[in-house]
């Protein structure tokens, strides 16, 4: 039997109500209509958990018809809308008052991070006084749309007290009808770097931090759990792609590149790299490979907790490779 109910496919979020988070799913109907609260799942798989399916055979299932039929808010047919080359040329300067900038060169030259930045055309935005304007530009170069985030200076962390500081390029121009279909942040990039291993992360923020530390890889992103799926991932056939996903959402992922792969003959490598780092670290956080500089930081506070007293080369090592330290503890190679 045909499932009557499905996840809400739009990028909307509500309340949970277990962990009381903005990252929660509603289910909907065969015709679009949402149903009662309760019946949903929460993104937060691991520290939250929260899932909730009707049952096809029940016929008690209440509808939400304060809410909006999703149909009316999904997204409409024909080309997409486009937003002029002249915004993004704007964007690219005042970075010294872009938050996220600040924050990057504290770990990095600012040589390195204004060769990503051109790259990647990354913005700065008037916004929250210097929001960061991460731009999604198509393999064609059309300018789709952009995502304007402000960011902690000191932390690195997305401001998101008392309310997630997060818009839409396309809602501050206030342009009206505007058909979105969003592409992946650094898409414009595959055609200038043909050869490379492209690598996907869920946030632009990582991509654009893995782009400065490993730059013979090509670093794309999502820009959201639920944005990792086949119509945006179709533009990779024929390259050498390997995800890595949050460790939370690792085996959501999983199951996501599988299914992608069939659909369009495309072998996308999920590793296994942030599950096998972080195994010994709360898997409740979450962590993606920006944090793993936390997490060196981390390790190196267990091993002092668990009082080892491993030489200064094997702490360097480890440092540079937290699994390093997984493998002495899992095989008990305190000696070594």
């Amino acid at each position: 039997m045909k499932n009557k109910y499905q996840l809400d496919p739009s990028s909307k979020k509500f309340i949970c109500p277990k962990c009381e988070k903005k990252r929660y799913v509603r289910m909907i109907d065969e015709l679009g209509n949402y149903l009662s609260a309760e019946f949903g799942r929460c993104d937060r798989s691991n520290s939250c958990g929260y899932f909730n399916y009707p049952q096809n055979t029940n016929p008690d299932i209440m509808l939400d018809l304060a809410l909006p039929n999703i149909r009316f808010l999904s997204k409409k047919d024909g080309p997409p809308s486009l937003i002029p080359d002249y915004y993004v040329e704007q964007s690219q300067k005042e970075y010294e008052r872009n938050a996220f900038y600040l924050y990057l060169i504290t770990l990095f030259s600012e040589q390195d991070i204004q060769r990503v930045f051109a790259l990647y055309k990354v913005g700065t935005s008037r916004k929250w006084n210097g929001a960061t304007v991460f731009w999604q530009i198509s393999i064609q170069n059309e300018v789709r749309t952009a995502k304007v985030i402000k960011y902690d200076a000191s932390t690195g962390k997305r401001i998101k007290q008392p309310h997630p500081l997060m818009t839409w390029a396309h809602r501050l121009l206030n342009l009206k009808e505007f058909n979105l279909k969003q592409v992946l942040f650094g898409e414009h990039l595959l055609s200038h770097f043909p050869n490379q291993t492209v690598c996907i992360v869920e946030s632009e923020k990582t991509a654009i931090i893995m782009a400065i530390k490993h730059p013979n890889y090509l670093w794309l992103a999502t820009g959201g759990i639920q944005e990792f799926k086949a119509e945006k991932i179709k533009v990779l056939m024929g390259r050498n792609v390997v995800v890595f996903p949050d460790t939370d959402f690792h085996f959501d992922w999983s199951q996501r590149a599988k299914s992608i792969s069939k659909q369009f003959n495309l072998n996308l490598i999920v590793s296994e790299y942030l599950v096998n780092c972080t195994i010994s670290l709360d898997q409740s956080k979450g962590y993606d490979l920006a944090d793993l500089d936390q997490i060196n930081v981390d390790i190196a506070n267990s091993i002092k907790r668990e009082g080892e007293s491993y030489s200064n080369d094997l702490l360097i090592l480890i440092q540079r490779n937290p699994c390093l330290f997984e493998l002495i503890r899992v095989f008990d190679l305190g000696d070594f």
